[in-house]
């Protein structure tokens, strides 16, 4: 069957997984928002006329919007707009140069970035300048986050913003809601092969408050996403040599259920605002293991609300001040109770709370020259609980970051030279943090209690002429280990208590070459030459039985290049690619390890993409999409095969008052399998031998996957 639409799975005690149950969600986020698509921008009074009609209506540009061939940073913007309907945040950030998404396997499964070379920590993930992950504090699940709900998506490779505070070492992505106007009411409905099904909606309302008339408005969103997850794999059985346990799977445990919201309401205009929101999460999915070695009953989930209180102010033209207040709340589960995955059986449910405050102020005294400074504060706490014991484990741990930045902007010679500094200090206390709950560990015990490491960082970009800007930016990084890696454990990734921060230096070189902005006709091109410099740098390693354990590397060191380029023509023919090579080698001197790559850090990287457009009414295309070199493990032994997927898509819209209708196929070939060398450490001995395609460890790729959405915005007559 093309679309596979199989029933939903049911455990072993006969209990159907929440499939049912967060379809049935999916429809809250309709009957959140809809009323308000039908109500008046007024007061209300006045009776509404005509009936609801759908139109495809694009938002406004945001002002602030990075602009790649102005700024020094290695920076590129993906509008949720240009995105196919059933894309998440993960493939929206995909096809970005130098960018590598790490998936669980099948639609909607829990899903990390890294960018050139880093690890998913490494990367700082931003909501309207609010760090989800502050300090690298922690892998962001993108899967949790709606894509719907933002106008564009930041992707920093290097040089983020100062008023960020970010020291990030593997790179920044900042997701953005449209600050400008309120958007049309918008309704989306997808439908597709594993009994996938997502339901997102949007509304606004805008208008004035009191008898000074007062500018205030509202915004919510919400998503809700299901999927069965049962797929038909290939698998080896882990015995290479040994053909004939060969064999092809339903992938089971492997369903997927969330719902989000969020709620912003703004009050006043830019020279004194107040914005106060709200994001909500549910999630529950089964946590289906490796390929070769099932967990049939082993569960993640998380639950958090995340609140944000923010004022900015204009009180004067060459001052802008900003300040706020965060609060985020977050439980995650996890229950092996077979002990499948992990090392006996367990159910945890570890809480983790974080409050924030950041003070910031932007100066520009003259034309060509802009000041800024921030001071963001941090608490960070975490609690695991044992559930069968029903008690903490180790008790309540904190963590106390400060960091202050100042940042300028300079201008010279009619800004054909701009000079971008921005200095840091990090102040990190652990005290605490509590003792170490474990004797044997892997590496030597961290005495330090009280870190402050200073991150500066310089980008440069010369104007050489109009269409042409030359790039470079070279700065100091610093991670820390987070929660997860000290003291969690999440059965396919068990905590090592006795890390100690990573640090590094990172530079980039390379240019931008792009025509003037046109409709019809418009083309782009940049490239850069990367390298990173890694010290205790913090590795993931996969032992016999594939479980991850994060050890400190003595040194480790990455470089490589990257291009990526966008052609339109006429309106009709519009071509973007990407292609990313990268050299990884750790400097460890055990003998295991010392000059091997490092373990998910692909030597390959490639996305195409190939549409044709008519007037606004019909535009299709196809995508691909390759990855090769990848290992697993530090050893190098466990080599990833190479996968080239093919894509497909069309979308539809006859008039603008009616909905769109787009088709979207992954996959397309059905690669589910790879002929690769038998022996990776000796790939010229001859003997090859069929491996199945996997994303992260092991976790096998779906096949072909049909995909089917209908939507648009809802607009009166």
């Amino acid at each position: 069957m093309l679309l596979d639409f199989d029933p939903p799975a049911r455990d072993r005690r006969g209990v159907t997984r929440p499939l049912p149950l967060a379809l049935a969600l999916a429809l809250a986020p309709a009957l959140l928002v809809l009323p308000a698509a039908w109500a008046e921008d007024g007061d209300g009074d006045e009776p509404v006329d005509g009936g609801g009609t759908i139109v495809d209506v694009k938002a406004p540009r945001d002002p602030d919007e990075p602009v790649p061939l102005d700024t020094a940073s290695a920076v590129t913007v993906v509008q949720v707009e240009d995105q196919r309907a059933s894309a998440d945040v993960a493939g929206a950030v995909a096809s970005v140069p130098g960018v590598h998404v790490q998936r669980l396997g099948g639609l909607g499964d829990y899903s990390v970035v890294t960018i050139r070379g880093s690890s998913a920590r490494q990367v700082e993930v931003f909501v309207d300048g609010v760090p989800l992950n502050p300090h690298g504090g922690s892998a962001v699940n993108l899967s949790e986050l709606p894509l719907d709900a933002f106008e564009r998506v930041e992707v920093y490779r290097s040089g983020a913003p100062a008023h960020l505070g970010s020291a990030a070492m593997g790179g920044v992505v900042n997701l953005v809601t449209a600050p400008g106007e309120v958007p049309p009411p918008r309704l989306e409905v997808t439908a597709g092969s594993f009994w996938t099904g997502r339901m997102s909606a949007t509304a606004g309302r805008a208008g004035e408050l009191g008898s000074r008339k007062i500018p205030a408005d509202l915004l919510i969103s919400g998503e809700a996403f299901a999927t069965d997850g049962r797929f038909e794999y290939f698998d080896d059985r882990g015995t290479v040599y040994n053909l004939f346990d060969d064999q092809v799977r339903m992938r089971e445990n492997a369903d997927v259920a969330d719902v989000s919201g969020r709620i912003r309401a703004r009050i006043g205009t830019r020279k004194l605002r107040l914005t106060v929101q709200d994001d909500l999460l549910w999630r529950e999915q089964g946590l289906p293991g490796i390929g070769q070695d099932p967990a049939l009953n082993t569960r993640l989930g998380a639950s958090s609300n995340g609140l944000l209180v923010e004022l900015t102010g204009r009180p004067h033209a060459v001052v802008q001040l900003r300040g706020r207040a965060t609060w985020r709340a977050r439980r995650e589960t996890f229950a092996d109770p077979e002990g499948e995955l992990g090392v006996g059986r367990q159910d945890r449910r570890d809480r983790i709370h974080a409050v924030g405050g950041l003070i910031g102020a932007t100066w520009t005294p003259l034309a060509w020259q802009s000041v800024s400074a921030t001071v963001d504060l941090r608490v960070d706490g975490y609690q695991p609980v044992d559930a069968l014991r029903d008690e903490p484990l180790d008790g309540t741990r904190t963590r106390l970051g400060l960091v202050l930045s100042a940042g300028d902007e300079i201008s010279l010679l009619d800004d054909r030279i701009r000079f971008s500094p921005v200095l840091q200090l990090h102040l990190l206390d652990n005290r605490m943090l509590g003792e170490v709950p474990y004797e044997s560990t892997l590496v030597s015990p961290d005495d330090r209690r009280v870190y402050a490491p200073f991150t500066p960082r310089l980008g440069v970009r010369v104007r050489v002429a109009e269409p042409l800007a030359i790039k470079a930016n070279v700065g100091r990084t610093f991670r820390p280990p987070d929660f997860t890696e000290l003291f969690g454990d999440r059965g396919a990734v068990v905590g090592n208590s006795e890390l100690i921060p990573e640090t590094g230096l990172s530079w980039d070189a390379g240019f931008r070459l792009e025509s003037p902005a046109d409709r019809q006709t418009h083309a782009a091109l940049e490239a850069s030459y990367f390298g990173r410099r890694l010290t205790d740098a913090i590795v993931y390693v996969q032992n016999a039985q594939r479980t991850q354990i994060p050890v400190n590397f003595g040194e480790a060191r990455i470089h490589g290049v990257e291009a990526a380029g966008q052609l339109r023509l006429g309106g009709v023919v519009e071509l973007s690619g990407s292609l990313t090579w990268l050299r990884s080698r750790n400097q460890d001197p055990r003998e295991a390890y010392t000059g091997n790559q490092l373990p998910r850090v692909p030597e390959w990287e490639a996305f195409g993409e190939l549409a044709g457009r008519w007037s606004d009414r019909l535009r299709c295309g196809v995508s691909l999409s390759h990855t090769a070199g990848n290992y697993w493990d530090a050893t190098n032994w466990y080599l990833s095969a190479p996968r080239t997927l093919l894509g497909l898509f069309a979308r539809v819209q006859p008039s603008p008052r009616w909905p769109y209708l787009e088709l979207e196929v992954r996959n397309l070939t059905d690669r589910r399998l790879q002929t690769v060398p038998r022996d990776p450490l000796n790939p010229d001995d001859g003997a090859m031998v069929v491996q199945p395609v996997t994303d992260f460890t092991g976790y096998p790729l779906p096949g072909r996957t049909f995909l089917i959405t209908i939507g648009g915005a809802l607009t009166m007559d």
